[in-house]
């Protein structure tokens, strides 16, 4: 968390299909210091202003919602990033994004030719896991077992 008064608030919701990532900005609490902006892995996603007028009647007048798509590890099930961010990579990396088995599935899915993982029986790691979107985690154990 890079925000000194911790004004953003991440609320992840696992269950919804896809799985959600919910950004609440508490504007009331902002202190203005810039350090979102600054460290915002993509540069696009938060820039300040002082356009801003904050006026308002009730707590919800002072926030800034944001949700996103989450991608899930297809291992473990758990939180591997936005797949807007996973995009982003994509195509700030160009066609070395094809050496990272996450980013060349995330490219081809949004491409439309590669189709949704089938799972593997048991608890077994096969050699057809290695080509699953995977936590870093995941991803080592998969290479120690193929």
């Amino acid at each position: 968390e890079v925000c000194p008064p911790k004004c953003i608030e991440v609320i992840d919701d696992l269950d919804a299909q896809p799985p959600r990532r919910h950004l609440v900005q508490h504007v009331d609490a902002c202190i203005w210091c810039g350090q979102c902006e600054r460290y915002c892995p993509t540069g696009h996603g938060i820039h300040l202003t002082n356009e801003y007028i904050t006026v308002g009647f009730s707590p919800e007048d002072f926030e800034e919602r944001i949700d996103k798509e989450m991608l899930l590890c297809e291992v473990c099930g758990e939180i591997l990033a936005p797949a807007d961010q996973l995009r982003w990579l994509v195509r700030r990396m160009g066609p070395l994004a094809f050496t990272n088995p996450t980013l060349m599935l995330m490219a081809g899915r949004d491409l439309r030719v590669v189709e949704e993982a089938v799972k593997s029986e048991g608890t077994d790691v096969q050699r057809a896991d290695r080509l699953r979107i995977q936590c870093p985690k995941c991803r080592r154990l998969t290479a120690l077992h193929a």
